[in-house]
């Protein structure tokens, strides 16, 4: 048993087994030398007597539950039985001829049987208790023997118990090894087919993918489980989800995170003494890498005091690679879902485009087609009133269909645009007069223009003045007849203009928001919305971004409408001038 170690209990019921077949042998054995064969006198009675009782023994012992006596006094039962067969086996030597009894080899047996079983002071114990036992028969019997003969004896006897000893040791000792060989093997494939399965269950769903690696980290024999989210810069964000202990507190283990964030690896700590936490925790940490940079830590602990086993670690870092792939799949499948989206609605956009189009080309030219058949056939009937209405009609049909035409060239257009032709621009007369062109669309509204005189900046006059006119023509083509739509102009910031045109009509639905600025796109219902071609507000756009700011849109369903932009001031005035001409002051 080497130095103290606690066997097993299948080799405990293993030297029971053996135990009682060699008794039975050794009887057996016996009964045929000295009974059955020739040989010199000796107490017949008593050494039959000895042999009946170790037979009996023999049988009462393997009877014995010897799996249930194990788990509380079962050693002490193996003491007994070994104190008892060196009685017996004294008994026998002293019916057999004390000193020249050649059954003293027996006691080789137990020897061997207790020095295979016991711990060491058992061991010795049992030594010096066979060795008494002899002497004692031998001084009962006589003597009979040298005094060389019985220190060679004995000496024989304690040399065995060596040999035995450290034997029973090795051979322990390379089977225990297997054992944990053995041990760790399962360990190990239970806790791989455990990642295994987690990467299996894996979806593409993050929130999912962090819930199976936390359960995955259960399965490793981590009580305490946490998934910690980190910023760009290393720094902890958040715990994302958590089990055990963190999930009751919610916070972080700022130790572990902070060396795996320093390190970037694996890093594990174990703790063999308290650690001012109610209890000895074993604590392991591993990244989680996301497109190349470190996106998380997933963070283990153990009350288990015992350092954690490296096979242990290297599963634990398996499972944090295949969360980080998870996740890494995850975003590049959103990201596909987000494209496929997007192509879904540029083709979508591109149908209503066309069939925009399609009604708005075909509508003036359908007119232009009819009038100009009408003339044609029939001008000699017709009277000159009359010849004077259709070439009017064709004449205004005309334009229409050019200002539809100029609007798709001038899409086309916004893109090649530059900045090249900025220059400083009177942007207070600029809004002003684009707004009077526009009073005319604007007949059934109230229009209000509010804008500050003096106001200058650096662009190109013809840009602007399309942004805004698209703006305007926007406001009067979706708001009813009687609502208010107003032109404002002020100085915001240092060095900033603020225009707005904002109206009091319905509002934009909320779904439609994100689209705005989009080339074709038109909310609302195909079959009841106002005629156009989806173009304005993307021409208002394109013109502003070309001028460095960008179209802001709000809007309260129900509630109206409000287009902002910035340009950068190059002169302020306290002045502002009115929609009628009238110089007032202040902001509106």
């Amino acid at each position: 048993m080497g130095l103290g170690r606690v066997p097993s209990l299948p080799f405990l019921l293993r030297q029971v087994r053996v135990g009682v077949v060699a008794t039975g042998l050794t009887v057996v054995a016996l009964v045929v030398s000295y009974f059955g064969l020739d040989r010199a006198p000796f107490d017949r009675v008593g050494l039959a007597s000895v042999l009946g009782i170790a037979a009996v023994g023999g049988a009462a012992i393997a009877a014995l539950p010897w799996p249930r006596l194990f788990e509380t006094t079962g050693m002490r039962f193996l003491y007994v039985w070994s104190v008892a067969d060196i009685v017996l086996i004294s008994l026998a030597v002293a019916a057999t001829g004390g000193g020249r009894s050649d059954l003293f080899l027996l006691y080789t047996l137990t020897t061997f049987f207790f020095v295979a079983s016991y711990p060491p002071i058992a061991q010795l114990a049992l030594l010096i208790f066979t060795a008494a036992s002899y002497t004692i028969v031998l001084v009962i019997t006589g003597w009979k023997i040298t005094a060389g003969a019985l220190v060679g004896r004995l000496s024989i006897l304690a040399v065995l118990a060596y040999l035995a000893s450290y034997l029973s040791k090795e051979l322990l000792d390379r089977v225990q090894a297997e054992a944990a060989a053995r041990q760790e093997s399962d360990e190990r494939a239970g806790f791989m087919s455990g990642v295994v399965k987690a990467g299996r269950d894996m979806t593409l769903d993050p929130s999912q993918v962090v819930e199976v690696a936390l359960d995955g980290v259960a399965g490793l024999g981590f009580g305490d489980a946490g998934f910690v989210a980190l910023r760009e810069d290393g720094s902890v964000s958040h715990m994302v989800a958590a089990r055990g202990r963190f999930d009751g507190d919610g916070s972080a283990p700022p130790d572990v995170v902070d060396l795996v964030v320093a390190q970037g690896e694996t890093v594990s700590i174990d703790r063999s003494e308290d650690d001012g936490r109610g209890g000895t925790d074993g604590m392991i940490g591993s990244p989680v890498w996301v497109g190349g940079w470190m996106a998380a830590v997933l963070v283990g602990r153990t009350r288990d005091a015992r350092s954690i086993a490296r096979h242990r670690v290297e599963a634990f870092e398996l499972l944090a690679t295949s969360a980080g792939l998870a996740l890494e799949n995850a975003g590049r499948y959103e990201e596909e879902r987000q494209t496929v989206e997007r192509l879904e609605e540029t083709e979508r956009l591109k149908s209503d485009f066309l069939t925009s189009v399609s009604h708005e080309l075909r509508t003036p030219l359908t007119s232009i087609l009819g009038n100009a058949v009408t003339l044609e056939r029939s001008w000699q009937q017709l009277d000159d009133a009359t010849r004077r209405e259709l070439i009017a009609s064709l004449s205004n049909r005309a334009k229409e269909l050019e200002e539809k035409v100029t609007e798709l060239v001038d899409v086309s257009g916004s893109d090649s645009a530059t900045r090249g032709g900025f220059h400083a621009l009177d942007l207070s007369t600029l809004l002003t007069t684009t707004a009077e062109q526009l009073r005319g669309p604007l007949s059934q509204h109230r229009f209000v223009v509010d804008v500050r005189p003096g106001l200058e900046t650096l662009g190109d006059g013809v840009l602007l003045s399309q942004a805004v006119r698209n703006l305007l023509d926007n406001a009067a083509t979706h708001t009813p007849a009687g609502t208010t739509v107003t032109l404002l102009a002020d100085l915001g910031e240092p060095e900033d203009i603020v225009v707005t045109v904002r109206d009091d009509g319905p509002g934009i639905a909320v779904a439609d928001l994100p689209y705005l600025g989009a080339r074709f796109f038109r909310g609302g219902d195909l079959n009841v919305r106002p005629k156009g071609l989806g173009l304005g507000l993307a021409l208002a756009s394109s013109a502003l971004e070309l001028h460095g700011t960008v179209l802001e849109v709000e809007s309260d369903e129900g509630r109206g409408a409000r287009f902002t932009f910035h340009l950068r001031a190059l002169q302020r005035s306290d002045a502002r001038v009115g929609g009628n001409g009238e110089v007032s002051h202040g902001s509106p």
